[in-house]
């Protein structure tokens, strides 16, 4: 995932780019899915990003984008219409000095339609390895992100969606058999104790550790 995004920030140019996951249920304080950062990076900044939640809604633009599964390209963000429904929230431009004004985010779609996940860049620039550290640069170097770029990204998105979706379903899988050898091993306690250690050594065979310890 960490590859595809630097991917999509390299092809289109972006100063930098963030992937958001929908978490699995609803959160009783929003009464909401959630939203979770889960990677970022920045050529002007680095990483300095710390993990957040935020709720699926229309509020946000990547809750927006999550909720009504459209992509959003925009300009300015810093001169959103006021009859938006999201809007862009300063607190961490104001954070770090820093200033984003082109953004495109693209949901992250599984095969049967679901969202569950978000790609976000920031500031596409006129050229490569230019860091936006003062508002000249920010003036000579960051443009809207072109129809070249939304296509790259969409393609790109969907690439990201795919490896998303297949470790969620290693991760699942994985909990479901460990939860099974367990269930076995507490049988086979309870049953004929001397075999269960050969048992659980045959399983742990199977998954490539040799020692079932």
């Amino acid at each position: 995932m960490q590859r595809i995004l630097a991917t999509c920030c390299d092809i289109t140019v972006a100063d930098g780019g963030s992937i958001y996951i929908v978490l699995p249920g609803i959160d009783p304080e929003h009464n909401s899915r959630m939203l979770s950062f889960l990677y970022s990076q920045s050529e002007t900044l680095g990483s300095i990003y710390e993990k957040f939640t935020i709720p699926v809604n229309k509020n946000s633009i990547s809750g927006y984008v999550a909720c009504t599964k459209k992509k959003l390209n925009i300009i300015d963000c810093y001169n959103i219409g006021e009859d938006a429904e999201y809007k862009f929230f300063k607190d961490f431009d104001k954070a770090n000095n820093y200033e984003t004004r082109s953004m495109m985010t693209v949901p992250m779609i599984n095969h049967i339609g679901d969202i569950i996940g978000v790609v976000q860049l920031v500031n596409k620039k006129r050229m490569k390895n230019v860091k936006l550290d003062s508002k000249e640069k920010m003036d000579e170097c960051v443009i809207l992100f072109d129809a070249k770029s939304e296509r790259l990204l969409e393609s790109l998105t969907s690439q990201a969606a795919i490896g998303l979706e297949n470790t969620m379903l290693y991760k699942e899988l994985k909990d479901i058999f460990d939860s099974f050898i367990r269930s076995i091993c507490s049988c086979c306690r309870k049953q004929r104790p001397c075999n269960c250690r050969s048992f659980k050594k045959s399983f742990f065979i199977m998954r490539g550790n040799s020692t079932g310890d």
